[in-house]
């Protein structure tokens, strides 16, 4: 039983509805007009786009875009880009939608009070996946959802063309202040509470903790900033060590003072023991300086000893670079000598030379190595040119050939054949490596229906297979268990004679589909879809609803020889073929207006044709077409391997031919080929300068001249080496400073900086802290009492709610210093003697968590600057007799939704209040839920469901299809989100 005496006392209350959506460019939606009505059902499987079209509607309503898709996904990255292009997830392609993108939504609004349309929408411009999009809401005033606001023929409107093509806007708004502004105003001069309350609703979830649903549904966070009186409290705490450090410095200083005293003494005696040790080290001075003096002497009697031994060397040098000048200049005026000289350079460039030649060689001999190696393959093949046989007689005798011209203009030949023939083989081989991939696609094709004809299946089009498969998923999201089937599944023939001309008049009519008649229209809708996309065409889709008449078999048809266990199979083939007579002989064929033999001969329109072999001989009908079909395919199997062995053959033939046809070793030889011809000469030149040379080596007098010479320049050579050789308690005073500077003024510093700091700490302690908190904490106070003032004019089977608030058992002391009066007096100390008398206790430890700054204490102080934390919450649930229990006590002893109910009344009498104090007129009445009831039973849903459709609100509910059986008679009505490949859509499913 429900009572709403909100609802019971007067009429019904008039508002603003929410009756047409339409979607542009909306993640998976292209374009969407979608119909709703009082209370509405979205229904589909995750991810089809229900909570994508509730972010819709929140985005256009409460101007903000920071709440996407919460309920579905809590740690959802959806941003509006991601919105408008589509975002994928993949890495190939992450979106669907790219370059400039223009996106529409646009709420059209019925107002029951001036019986008039209004629009409430948002266009959005994307230039980039990386530039934020610009958007624009706008209101429009009796006006209503059509094309030519939104299109321009097939393009979309940017925010430009929009506002210069439709005059009627009233307001556009480019910040979402502004937009905020013009959204309060139209919907009824709404409380600001309802932007917040709106996502609120949407991300509600089932909540077993009151505390979890007062922090997320009804008390909103209120920042209290300490940052402030953290400083002051830490700058008061700082100074106050510094003091205390200051007076330990001076204590330890006055120390110090105690013992200079002692240190004094000491040095003093230190000094005279000084003084007899400096004696004996003055007499040990003067005997080390004798010593020295004679190092001193003889090192000097040493130095002129080497400078005497150096000039001896360098005037022996001189002598002897003389003789050297000397006797090089008589060899150089000598002509044999300058000849021998010159011949035995270019002996040195000669050697130089064949040494290049001798690595050129090796390189040659490698690249003939591999060329004989391809020609002695090639030679191998039939029908090879003649130029190959001699060009391998070349290279086996390369080194012996007089001239290397022949070789050169028989190797041109070999490289012009290999050319040709390397082209010709190549475009062989392509052309049977495509014929032997036709053969092995056919071959794998074959297998894979030969395996499904072993399980006794057939194989039909793709385009039928895909069509029958999409509708099979549809029917499954909306609970349906019907078949979908191919007609010639369902036939069978009792005739073998007519089973050609049965499958060959049918053709494709073999391959329609068959549905129940109720689910005909959701079948079509799933065609039609696919049809758009240009997925599936010419698949018959058969209105079996259509075929009640055709339950007789005419006399003497060729529907006589077919039967079905299916009544709309047999009807279909009765309509088909009933008009089609069997006749034996080919002469009788033009005694009926349609006609057949059981040769294929077929008479229709006054024309006779033969149908052709390939249609039929392929059977389709019958029990027993699948062994036919399997013999058929075995058969074909077998010629196909045979054909695919030939093919591999060629193929292994044509590769060997092609590696020998490889010309990189013989162009490898036409350049290294000059290199022997190299090596020739120079092996000429070098006998013949060696044989010159030993002509001139038959004169004894210039050899002994440069024997001489040779010698001169290694003594030179050593007297150079000999030459290198021969040539290789005292800081007391600061601390005095020190003590006197704290002691006289340091201190007297620090005492007045700790007052100051201490009463900055006091003052942002009471005015920013406790003022703060305990304003934050009567205003949730109040907000409690106007939302039970709501609740207790609801009666929800046979149970009034109530929540209640108390001061926090764990942390009482601090509520009751913020909630004393006294913290608010102005010119008072926090530390005066009454409040410090009450809360000293409690201050002190408030201080010492203010002053922390770690990760732990973070966490410390969100928690102490909660105004939310310092209360405990309770439901209190009266029933009929007045008896009430304690919701903390039910959900320990209660589990599933038993426990949900209350908050799902709590939520609505959240927006029964927010709505009935709008100030404006009428105001609107949404409420949406997403996810909704996931751990309810069916009687809680149907009672939640009732009070909520006569709380005057409209409901936009979105949940899954297995709720659609509890949810759907409830509603006024149920639409189904549906996903086709890439595109969403919207089908309406309310049953009449």
């Amino acid at each position: 039983m429900i009572c709403l005496r909100c609802i019971g006392k007067g009429e019904k209350r008039k508002m603003k509805k929410l009756c047409r959506i339409r979607l542009i460019n909306w993640h998976r939606f292209a374009n969407e007009l979608i119909e709703l009505d009082d209370s509405v059902l979205l229904s589909g499987e995750n991810g089809a786009g229900k909570s994508t079209l509730l972010d819709a509607i929140q985005f256009v309503v409460t101007c903000s875009k920071v709440h996407f898709n919460k309920a579905a996904h809590e740690k959802g990255k959806r941003n509006l880009n991601s919105y408008m292009r589509c975002k994928t997830g993949r890495e190939d392609r992450p979106y669907e939608r790219s370059g400039e993108i223009t996106s529409h939504i646009a709420l059209e609004f019925w107002e029951e009070g001036r019986k008039q349309f209004f629009i409430v929408g948002a266009v959005m411009d994307s230039a980039s996946e990386e530039k934020e999009p610009n958007v624009g809401w706008y209101l429009l005033e009796n006006r209503r959802l059509a094309d030519e606001l939104f299109l321009r023929g097939n393009q979309v409107k940017s925010i430009s063309v929009f506002r210069g093509t439709n005059k009627g806007i009233k307001i556009f708004a480019n910040t979402q202040t502004e937009a905020k502004k013009m959204v309060q105003a139209r919907f009824g001069r709404l409380e600001d509470k309802f932007f917040s309350l709106i996502p609120k609703a949407l991300a509600f979830k089932p909540i077993h903790d009151i505390k979890d649903f007062v922090y997320s549904y009804v008390l909103d966070e209120k920042e209290v900033n300490i940052d402030a009186l953290k400083e002051n409290v830490r700058s008061y705490q700082d100074l106050e060590r510094m003091l205390q450090d200051v007076k330990n410095r001076i204590a330890k200083l006055e120390a110090i003072n105690e013992k200079e005293a002692e240190v004094e003494n000491g040095l003093r005696r230190d000094r005279f023991q000084e003084y007899y040790l400096a004696r004996v080290d003055v007499e040990l001075t003067q005997e080390a300086r004798g010593d020295a003096k004679a190092r001193r002497d003889g090192a000097q009697m040493r130095e002129k000893e080497q400078k005497r031994r150096e000039e001896e060397l360098q005037e022996a040098r001189r002598q002897r670079q003389q003789l050297i000048t000397d006797l090089s200049v008589e060899l150089n005026t000598d002509k044999e000598y300058q000849a021998l000289h010159e011949l035995e350079q270019q002996e040195t460039v000669l050697k130089g030379l064949l040494a290049a030649d001798k690595e050129e060689m090796k390189a040659l001999h490698k690249a003939v190595k591999a060329a004989l190696a391809d020609v002695q393959k090639l030679l191998q093949v039939k029908d090879a040119d003649g130029c190959v046989k001699e060009y391998a007689a070349f290279l086996e005798k390369l080194e012996e050939c007089e001239s290397l011209v022949d070789v050169s203009l028989c190797l041109e030949k070999v490289l012009s054949y290999k050319k040709n023939m390397y082209e010709k083989v190549l475009r062989k081989l392509a052309e049977t490596r495509v014929e032997l991939n036709g053969c092995q696609k056919e071959l794998s094709d074959l297998k894979n229906r030969i395996e499904q004809l072993e399980k006794k299946r057939l194989t039909y089009p793709d385009s039928v297979t895909q069509l029958r498969q999409r509708i099979k998923e549809q029917l499954r999201q909306v609970g349906r268990s019907s078949e979908v089937r191919v007609l010639c599944e369902l036939l069978d023939i009792v005739n073998p004679a007519w089973q050609n001309a049965v499958e060959g008049y049918l053709n494709n009519q073999r391959f329609y589909l068959l549905v129940e008649p109720e689910d005909f229209d959701l079948a079509l809708s799933v065609y039609d879809r696919m049809r758009e996309n240009r997925k599936a065409y010419g698949v018959g889709l058969i209105n079996t609803g259509k075929l009640e008449k055709y339950d007789e078999v005419p006399a003497g048809s060729l529907a006589e020889v077919v039967t079905s266990a299916s009544i709309w199979a047999k009807r279909y083939v009765n309509m088909v073929l009933g008009k089609v007579h069997m006749c034996q002989k080919y002469q009788d064929l033009k005694l009926y207006p349609v006609a057949i033999t059981r040769q294929c001969m077929r008479y229709q329109n006054h024309v006779v044709s033969a149908i052709k072999p390939e249609v039929y001989e392929t059977p389709y009908i019958g029990a027993e077409a699948y062994l036919r079909q399997l013999e058929q395919c075995r058969r074909q199997q077998e010629a196909l391997q045979e054909q695919e062995a030939a093919l591999e053959e060629k193929i292994s033939q044509l590769e060997f031919v092609t590696k020998p046809l490889d010309t990189a070793a013989d162009v490898d030889l036409k350049y290294r080929l000059p290199a022997l011809e190299e090596k020739r000469k120079h092996e000429k030149q070098l006998a013949d300068c060696r044989e010159a040379m030993k002509c001139l080596h038959a004169n004894q007098t210039l050899i002994q001249k440069r024997l001489h010479l040779e010698e001169l320049q290694r003594s030179m050579s050593q007297l150079d080496t000999e030459i290198r050789e021969a040539v290789m308690l005292q800081g007391y005073p600061e601390f005095l400073a020190e003590y006197d500077k704290l002691k006289n003024s340091r201190l007297l510093e620090y005492e007045e900086k700790v007052y100051k700091a201490r009463q900055a700490a006091e003052d942002e302690f009471r005015e920013q802290f406790l003022s703060r908190l305990q304003e934050n904490i009567k205003q949730a106070q109040n907000e409690f009492k106007e939302l039970n003032r709501s609740l207790g004019e609801i009666h929800f089977s046979r149970e009034q709610y109530e929540f209640l608030y108390e001061p926090s058992r764990k942390l009482k002391k601090f509520y009751q210093m913020i909630m004393d009066d006294f913290n608010v007096m102005q010119g008072e100390s926090i530390f005066s003697s009454l409040f410090s008398q009450n809360h000293r206790e409690v201050i002190e430890e408030l201080f010492e968590k203010l002053a922390l700054d770690d990760e732990n204490s973070a966490k410390t102080l969100e928690e102490y600057t909660d105004y939310r934390t310092y209360m405990d919450y309770d439901i209190k649930i009266t029933g009929e007799d007045q008896s009430y229990m304690l919701y903390s006590k039910v959900s320990r002893e209660k589990s599933g939704g038993e426990t949900q109910t209350p908050f799902y009344i709590t939520v609505a009498a959240s927006f029964m209040q927010l709505y009935r104090n709008s100030i404006g007129g009428d105001a609107i009445g949404l409420v949406m839920l997403d996810e909704a009831f996931n751990n309810m039973d069916d009687e809680r849903i149907s009672g939640v469901l009732e009070f909520l459709t006569h709380s005057n609100l409209q409901v936009i509910i979105a949940a899954s299809p297995d709720k659609i059986q509890y949810i759907g008679p409830a509603v006024k009505k149920v639409l189904l989100v549906l996903q086709d490949d890439k595109m969403s859509y919207v089908e309406d499913f309310t049953r009449a």
